[in-house]
């Protein structure tokens, strides 16, 4: 596997087409990859230097969405890394380990391991991690399924991943065979020992978590994301994908992860200082705007948690709500400050306890 871990698992991943999970990837396949990947092994074959180029100009189309000078991004030891953590991920779902909850535990450790890189420290190695990762949540396992026999003694055959069984394929001459595709990231999922491992992933590729806030495990975390919406650009490529999923569920979605940042809510993380929520506001209502602006739906509904923080804010500080280089008297300022007042006056009524809750997270905020 080692050998061809680029052209079989890692530009799939990039590009789209058939992954091939194979045994786990730990620190001495680690070692020998990076020595392939350089070129410095002499088993690295053309065909994996090949696959090498295209995975750099595919990462770099990736990284250009983000960034209108994005550099092309190299194969480092820490892509090599996250892609393996990648892997080890995947191959938790694999029938022969699925079930054994001993190997489960190693393999998912393994992963954390290797994912364990800490937040990105600057914008390119943002964009980088998430041009190899930005993918992931599309993978899909084909299953396939086959009944034979009467009502009273029915048998079945199952296969798993991939392409059906030449057995299956001429057993299809007596029975239907059924083909179903299901989502790897949301529908299959990942066993209970790996929640640590997905969470370290997201910390070291937050973009990746922040692009999907309508994820419901693990729970989306602002101490993760914070890094990467603090870049202007990717602040405001966040912002531009939460308009596209719909600003009230990805913006309600992002409140209620700000109120377990606020009150220590989240795992192994102090509670958010004002300026942090001050910035997690000011974020949300740029949703908004933009969705006044450019989105396509109606108002945000009175009873959601978005409208609660955005009541709250218009009514503790409205510099939260109000970017300074905005007319208040301009047309995007009069349509904005007349949905605001319309959430003033229905949100209370409609989410009172809601509302008193966003009041005293508006008020740290200011603090």
């Amino acid at each position: 596997m080692p050998r061809l871990f680029v052209s079989h698992f890692v530009l799939p991943l990039v590009k789209g087409g058939r992954l091939h999970v194979g045994r786990p990837v730990g620190w001495p396949a680690l070692a020998r990859l990076r020595r392939l990947a350089s070129g410095a092994d002499s088993l690295s074959s053309r065909h994996e230097v090949r696959a090498a180029i295209e995975l750099t100009r595919l990462r770099q189309l990736c990284a250009a969405g983000l960034l209108a000078a994005a550099e092309p991004p190299s194969l480092d030891e820490s892509s090599l890394r996250l892609a393996a953590a990648a892997h080890n991920l995947l191959l938790l779902g694999h029938p022969e380990i699925a079930g054994h909850p001993r190997e489960e535990e190693r393999i998912a450790a393994l992963a954390q391991e290797l994912a364990d890189l800490g937040p990105p420290a600057e914008l390119r190695a943002a964009v980088g991690r998430y041009s190899l990762l930005a993918r992931l949540p599309e993978i899909v396992r084909v299953e396939h399924q086959m009944h034979l026999g009467p009502s009273w003694l029915r048998l079945e055959l199952r296969a798993t991943g991939g392409s059906p069984s030449a057995a299956m394929r001429v057993l299809a001459r007596l029975a239907p065979l059924t083909s179903r595709r299901r989502n790897w990231w949301k529908e299959i999922g990942f066993p209970a020992c790996a929640d640590g491992a997905i969470e370290t992933l997201f910390r070291a590729c937050p973009l990746l978590e922040a692009m999907d806030p309508l994820r419901l495990h693990p729970p989306l975390s602002w101490r993760r994301i914070l890094p990467v919406l603090r870049f202007p650009a990717l602040g405001r490529a966040v912002a531009g994908r939460m308009v596209e999923m719909g600003s009230e569920p990805a913006g309600s979605a992002l409140v209620m992860a700000l109120l377990r940042f606020a009150s220590a809510g989240e795992k192994d993380a102090a509670p958010a200082c004002a300026e942090e929520i001050a910035f997690a506001i000011r974020f949300l209502a740029h949703v908004h705007w933009l969705h006044q602006i450019f989105g396509a739906g109606g108002e945000p509904t009175s009873c959601s948690d978005l409208a609660a923080l955005l009541a709250a804010a218009a009514e503790i500080e409205p510099r939260l709500l109000w970017p300074p280089d905005i007319p208040r008297d301009s047309g995007p300022g009069l349509r904005f400050a007349r949905s605001l007042q319309r959430l003033r006056a229905e949100t209370p009524e409609c989410v009172p306890e809601r509302y008193r809750a966003m009041r005293t997270l508006c008020e740290l905020a200011v603090r």
